[in-house]
């Protein structure tokens, strides 16, 4: 906050509470790392080292998405980070363009990420369409550790035994979590892993709810620099085709100048041809005049 004479003052007064703290090397929980980052205190409620959450790992990860502005890497890094840290065997990133719902980064273990394919949701058999569209609707997020099995229970939130992607690939476990910037809905993220049940526990959810927040962020600005970019483009094009047009008028005003120049020569040239022409024509009428009234005496003459 720029208060350092408080701080000096804080560690000269009390040293022997901040030596345990400087002194010795932590490690922080995800309850632990979420409460520090929603309210700014931390409380040790958790015990178990499997669920120990490196803190630089996170802030790495924030800082990497925050600090790329184009939209496909930036996605690409997003899918990335999340495979790795929540222990997913596939990532699907849900985008919202023009109200509709499009598949806009897919992650597979093993496998190269793709990026930008904008395809409909509703035109893909990749995903349970009914656990996206519950958690669009609904703007809250939902997690099955076994899905196939647990959506036909009666508590599941979701009531849909016949989608076709459940039928068809029985997933376990699913995670589905919206994403959101300053209230207004941006997309979904579904992760899914088929090779345990259970993989999906409320500390990676935690964890994935900081990333996304600064995912939103990242995304919303990289959405930004499209269309500014997209608007640079259309604003250069349109500056180009007016100087394309600015050349033509030139072009035909210097042709017009030119025929114009062309035309007074020709008709100067004309004046300064018609005097002789017409002095000749005048001298020619007389001597054709004067050869007519010579012709009509010549018979007399001889």
């Amino acid at each position: 906050w720029g208060a350092k004479a408080k701080v000096e003052d804080l560690e000269k007064r009390y040293p022997q509470l901040l030596d345990p703290i400087l002194n010795q090397k932590k490690s922080i929980y995800t309850d632990e790392t979420i409460a520090l980052m929603n309210s700014g205190t931390i409380s040790s409620t958790s015990s178990n080292v499997s669920e120990l959450l490196d803190l630089g790992t996170i802030m790495k990860a924030s800082q990497t998405l925050s600090g790329e502005i184009q939209l496909d890497k930036l996605l690409s890094i997003l899918m990335q980070v999340v495979m790795e840290n929540a222990g997913a065997e596939k990532c699907n990133f849900i985008l919202q363009k023009a109200g509709n719902l499009v598949i806009e980064a897919t992650g597979i273990s093993g496998a190269e990420i793709k990026v930008l394919e904008s395809i409909p949701i509703e035109t893909s058999n990749e995903l349970p369409q009914s656990v996206i569209n519950y958690v669009f609707r609904t703007q809250e997020y939902v997690i099955f550790n076994d899905l196939y099995n647990e959506i036909n229970q009666p508590e599941s939130p979701i009531q849909n035994v016949n989608d076709p992607y459940i039928i068809q690939h029985q997933p376990k476990s699913v995670l589905c979590l919206p994403i959101q910037h300053q209230g207004k809905a941006i997309g979904i993220l579904y992760l899914e892993n088929n090779l345990a049940i259970g993989a999906f526990t409320p500390d990676r959810l935690e964890l994935l709810k900081v990333l996304s927040s600064q995912a939103a962020i990242s995304i919303e600005n990289a959405q930004l620099y499209a269309n500014l970019e997209a608007k640079v483009e259309e604003r250069t094009l349109e500056l180009s085709q007016a100087l394309s047009n600015l050349k033509a008028t030139q072009e035909g005003l210097i042709q017009s100048e030119k025929m114009a120049a062309l035309g007074q020569l020709v008709a100067g040239v004309a004046h300064e041809v018609n005097t002789p022409l017409g002095a000749i024509r005048s001298s020619a009428g007389n001597v054709s005049k004067f050869l007519d009234q010579t012709l009509e005496h010549l018979p007399a003459l001889f």
